[in-house]
């Protein structure tokens, strides 16, 4: 098949419409020795190259992650069913893109631990990592306060017994935790 590289662009709108979205990433890289802007730069250099001068496709947006790239291809082109079309191999270990793998033409390979990211039930993974946030992009559960982890501050526990609650439907949910879910 054909080589597709995504790359992130800048400012994603994912900060505008969460604005403690990765917050703490930026934290470790202001604290950090590195050059980060020297780094960036190499990393849009060598985007840049591998556009001009290898026969692969490139596709890089301001405003959107490779996530969203990857995540809009195959919702366009995932199908339910092997009906023998085109495949499609997601060459990274992030567990995000368990999601994806409830089309029917879509595998999952972690080329750094060397071994395929597969889920059984797609829909109940995505269901819960809703419900107990993402704490490396600065998502907390649907419990906690949106700044908590932001802010150092400690999530409220989402236990077994509220997980399976939750996992039935939003009937269960106060104002604030539904809007935190949605």
């Amino acid at each position: 098949g054909e080589i597709v590289i995504c790359a992130d662009g800048k400012n994603t709108w994912r900060k505008e419409a969460y604005p403690y979205y990765k917050a703490n990433r930026k934290k470790s890289r202001d604290e950090s020795e590195l050059d980060w802007n020297n780094l960036f730069e190499v990393m849009n250099t060598i985007r840049n190259e591998l556009k001009e001068y290898f026969p692969y496709k490139v596709l890089h947006m301001d405003h959107l992650e490779a996530d969203d790239i990857i995540g809009t291809i195959i919702n366009e082109e995932g199908t339910e069913l092997n009906t023998g079309g085109e495949r499609f191999l997601v060459l990274s270990g992030d567990k995000d893109y368990i999601q994806l793998q409830r089309f029917a033409n879509v595998d999952q390979y972690d080329p750094v631990r060397k071994r395929w990211v597969r889920n059984d039930n797609p829909e109940q993974y995505i269901l819960e990592h809703i419900l107990k946030g993402d704490t490396g992009d600065g998502v907390p559960n649907i419990l906690s306060p949106d700044n908590c982890l932001a802010i150092g501050q400690r999530q409220k526990p989402m236990t077994k017994k509220r997980l399976e609650q939750f996992s039935k439907g939003t009937s269960e949910m106060d104002e604030e935790t539904l809007r935190r879910y949605h």
